[in-house]
């Protein structure tokens, strides 16, 4: 198990052979690699989002991709930390920087999607007062609103 080390936020910064390195050290249930094509995703994710960056050294440790181009709603397509670095606190730790920037630019509402069976995310999301509003066979919606 790795100790907690120093760490950088930032905006971003990640190369798209960075965003692909960090995919592939991260585990997906299911694999991300069944549901899209990893270097597509990560074309996609540097042309169209917002992405908040967990930095280690020159490694990128988590990654949270927003798509800010429908205020005042924000959409959150994937919140990652590679395995190594999981249960430490930093998907914490980027989930609340990038959710104090989402509410700083002005969005009213900022939804993101969990697979029904990752208890984890959805309970992590919980905490962070993110409300489950639609629900379906494998995924639910969450929604969190501020009053900004």
């Amino acid at each position: 198990m790795l100790t907690q080390n120093t760490f950088i936020l930032q905006s971003n910064c990640a190369t798209l052979d960075q965003i692909i390195d960090h995919f592939e050290c991260c585990t997906f249930s299911p694999p991300l690699i069944h549901i899209v094509s990893i270097n597509d995703y990560s074309k996609k994710l540097i042309l169209f989002s917002h992405r908040y960056e967990l930095w280690i050294g020159d490694k990128l440790i988590g990654l949270i991709a927003v798509y800010e181009n429908s205020p005042p709603e924000a959409y959150i397509p994937i919140v990652c930390v590679i395995d190594d670095y999981k249960g430490l606190g930093y998907g914490s730790k980027l989930l609340n920087y990038s959710l104090c920037e989402i509410e700083r630019k002005g969005f009213k509402k900022v939804c993101l999607e969990v697979y029904n069976d990752n208890s984890i995310a959805f309970n992590m999301y919980l905490r962070y007062n993110f409300m489950p509003e639609l629900v379906n066979d494998n995924k639910t919606l969450m929604c969190k609103y501020y009053d900004n």
